[in-house]
């Protein structure tokens, strides 16, 4: 099990003979420290613990240190670990919400990239599903879920595809529904007289909407449904899902910092996580009607280093 981080070391006073400390330089109503207060990070990276040992090899950073630093990075839109780290460095706020005090070092860019390796997909993953656990129990996420989608041209050629020239009736005897797809097996003699078995696919059961056999998820756009509940659908997802989509834009997924499939898997959850932690301070100030230095335009951006 992870050891909790040691908020009187971050927490108490800066030298020998002052009250004063790091947190005493910081605006209340700062973002960080508002989520500093509203969210249980100790509770929220339990799940990692399993992807350390507490006795091999070299002491290492603590992930919910990582972790939060990951976090400043998305609000902040800060596009890369080493501006990451740097921003650390010069900015008290950003300092004080890693437990990292005046005389701390600020671990390297490469840390970060290592941490995400350790971790994995499964690990980002599992820190975003604790946190909308959470959220589920305070009763502030919904288990409705919404999907979206977007067309992409597919690398195939269209040539030489063309409708079947059986009736409808005709081509629902021959084919065979197959993952979804109508397949229609003909036997034909080439050149050589020798009997060659040729395979048709079609993406609909009127053999109108023929596929090409080289890719078969390359899939035609067909005609859009116009029932009251499509149209239902269609406004949930201008209102709700293009607002989450270019919330997570703001916060850094619209474009990657890493390379690979999972590793840009693991930037949609940070992404995520951080989206659902905003909102979460949000509603929980909302509720006690305090203004919150957040959302959209007015984003705060004092004391945030701009590159």
């Amino acid at each position: 099990m992870l050891e909790p981080l040691d908020r009187y070391r971050r927490d108490s006073t800066l030298f020998q003979f002052t009250a004063k400390r790091l947190r005493d330089f910081i605006d209340p109503a700062r973002l960080l420290t508002q989520i500093d207060e509203k969210v249980d990070f100790a509770k929220l990276v339990e799940p990692l613990g399993m992807n350390y040992s507490t006795d091999n090899g070299r002491p290492t950073i603590h992930p919910e240190v990582l972790v939060r630093a990951l976090l400043i990075s998305a609000p902040y839109n800060i596009i890369s670990f080493r501006r990451l780290c740097l921003a650390i460095s010069e900015n008290i706020t950003f300092r004080w919400f890693c437990f990292l005090t005046i005389d701390d070092e600020v671990f390297d860019h490469s840390t970060i990239t290592y941490f995400i390796e350790r971790i994995g997909r499964e690990g980002f993953k599992a820190l975003f599903a604790s946190f909308n656990q959470e959220l589920l129990r305070l009763r502030l996420l919904s288990p409705k879920m919404y999907a979206d989608s977007t067309l992409v041209k597919a690398n195939v050629r269209d040539n030489g595809l063309s409708p079947s020239e059986w009736t409808v009736e005709e081509f629902q005897e021959k084919a065979v529904k197959e993952n979804g797809l109508f397949v229609v097996k003909e036997a034909k003699r080439d050149e050589g007289g020798l009997i060659q078995e040729e395979t048709k696919y079609y993406q609909d059961a009127r053999g109108w909407i023929p596929l090409n056999p080289a890719d078969l998820d390359a899939r035609w756009a067909v005609e859009l449904n116009e029932t009251q509940a499509y149209a239902e659908q269609i406004r949930k997802r201008k209102t709700v899902i293009e607002g989450v989509s270019a919330c997570q834009d703001r916060l850094g997924w619209s474009r990657c910092k890493l390379r690979g499939v999972w590793k840009v898997d693991c930037e949609g959850f940070l992404a995520s996580l951080a989206h659902n932690i905003l909102k979460l301070v949000r509603k929980l100030k909302a509720r006690l009607g305090i203004p919150l230095c957040y959302g959209g335009q007015g984003m705060e951006t004092e004391g945030v280093p701009t590159y």
